[in-house]
């Protein structure tokens, strides 16, 4: 009877400290909150809710790891809680542990299928990690949910001005109640420096000019310099020290013919009727260097070592260089212009995906003169890419060969990209076809040549995607 007696009072008591914790809490006296909710605990260890209820005073003073130790031990205590595993999440979110994160809103979600707050919480550490597709649908989610989801429908609005869905965006930016001095051009420039921090440079250049578009005096709160084709041969590369975007090319809808195929049915991925070609470009980059981790992934970094440039990158966390275990650098102390590209010792990707970054070059306005080391994966593996560079003015001692040199430092990094992803294969742009004609089809070629109507190049030493019928074809 007595312990019966006991425990209630000390029920009563830790329901009655609890409520003033609450209270205090709610007056932003956390530091009084804190010392009460401590108070419960000493009187009763496994009250969960004394633990979630510090975690959030602690979380609020900035004390993240005391926060995380606070809502471990509430979930110890009572895991079928989905409030205390969404702000374990909300706690390793701020502390850049998203894939943690992730798992404790879905754990919130598993125990409160309808929680917004955990989908909306997910959606922000899925657009952090750069999944924009599976943060989207979070936050659609949460949405759906509860429309009065502001904070969804403003990051809705974000991952649509990323897509170029400009009046899509403005809607839901609207439709979130931001305040009433909202500046999309303000939105789009800060949306654009977001990007460019996690080294999607490209897309952080349409944001930006389409924030100038808008408001053109926003061009001077860029963190970079966008000129017009042609004038790079206006600036001082010598001593600039910003980093330079000029588009060379812009995008363009090609309408492609109807396939011929010897089958009954053509194959979807030859079905299209017409493709987009990227925006072509030069980036000058001051002090910017070069990660080539494999033959696929490469990292392009400004000076500080802020990756700008991202592509099949095996570890997609890495933001800045130099990372542990890299190979010495390379140090060039004159204008250097990073040409390589992958698998380019085959003849139709040195073609057409290496060779035009040249005509770009040209066209920015740079002097090819002026550029002192030209970086290639390998220009001796095959005769015709020494012979091609040579005839369009490149000789062999200009070139640094990426292969033996993957980790590479220049006084100045120029960088061609034909679209926005510069190791993508096979771009074939209209207008790089247009310059290998031109370069390389010419009145000095004899006009007699003794080879057949057509032409058929075989994949037999091939070691992958070789032609089943080929015996049939030749």
């Amino acid at each position: 009877m007595f312990v019966d007696m006991q425990l209630s009072v000390e029920k009563d008591s830790i329901a009655k400290l609890l409520r003033q914790g609450n209270t205090l809490k709610r007056k932003d006296k956390l530091e009084e909150a804190a010392a009460v909710y401590r108070r419960c605990l000493e009187i009763h260890p496994n009250s969960a809710w004394s633990h979630n209820n510090l975690g959030e005073v602690l979380y609020k003073l900035g004390d993240l790891n005391g926060a995380v130790c606070a809502y471990k031990k509430a979930i110890e205590l009572n895991s079928n809680s989905a409030w205390f595993y969404n702000n374990l999440g909300e706690s390793l979110y701020q502390q850049g542990k998203w894939d943690r994160a992730i798992k404790c809103f879905r754990n919130a979600i598993n125990i409160k299928p309808d929680f917004d707050i955990s989908y909306k919480n997910s959606g922000d550490c899925f657009y952090h990690k750069g999944w924009l597709e599976k943060a989207f649908q979070y936050y659609q989610k949460a949405i759906y949910l509860n429309q009065n989801s502001y904070d969804s429908l403003e990051k809705i609005g974000d991952l649509l001005a990323i897509k170029n869905q400009w009046d899509e965006a403005e809607k839901y930016y609207k439709i979130s109640l931001l305040n009433p001095e909202f500046s999309l051009a303000d939105r789009l420039i800060d949306l654009g420096k977001f990007m460019q921090k996690h080294s999607h440079f490209f897309k952080a250049v349409q944001l930006y000019c389409r924030g100038i578009q808008l408001n053109k005096n926003q061009k001077e709160k860029l963190p970079i310099s966008i000129v017009n084709k042609g004038e790079l041969s206006q600036i001082d590369l010598e001593s600039n020290n910003q980093t330079i975007y000029t588009k060379i090319h812009p995008e363009i809808t090609y309408s492609l013919a109807a396939a011929k195929t010897v089958h009954p049915t053509i194959h979807p991925l030859l079905s299209e009727q017409e493709k987009k070609s990227g925006n072509s470009s030069v980036v000058v980059i001051p002090g910017g260097s070069v990660w080539i981790d494999d033959p696929i992934g490469i990292a392009i970094a400004s000076a500080k070592g802020n990756i700008l440039i991202k592509h099949l990158f095996k570890d997609s966390h890495i933001t800045t260089l130099p990372v542990k275990n890299l190979p010495p650098v390379l140090e060039l102390d004159e204008p250097t212009a990073f040409l390589s590209i992958r698998k380019g010792q085959n003849y139709c990707h040195w073609m057409l995906d290496l060779l035009p970054k040249i005509d770009l070059l040209r066209k920015s306005g740079i002097d090819l003169k002026s550029i002192g080391k030209f970086i290639v994966s390998s220009p001796n593996e095959r005769q015709f890419q020494k012979e091609t560079l040579e005839a369009l003015g490149i000789p062999l001692d200009r070139i640094v060969e990426s292969l033996k040199y993957p980790y590479i430092k220049a006084k100045k990094l120029i960088v061609p990209s034909l679209i926005p992803k510069i190791s993508s294969l096979l771009s074939m742009q209209k207008w790089a076809c247009e310059f290998i004609k031109t370069e390389f089809i010419n009145s000095e070629l004899p006009q007699k040549l003794n080879i057949s109507e057509r032409i058929y190049i075989s994949r037999k030493d091939a070691s992958y995607r070789q032609v089943t019928n080929e015996s049939e074809v030749e």
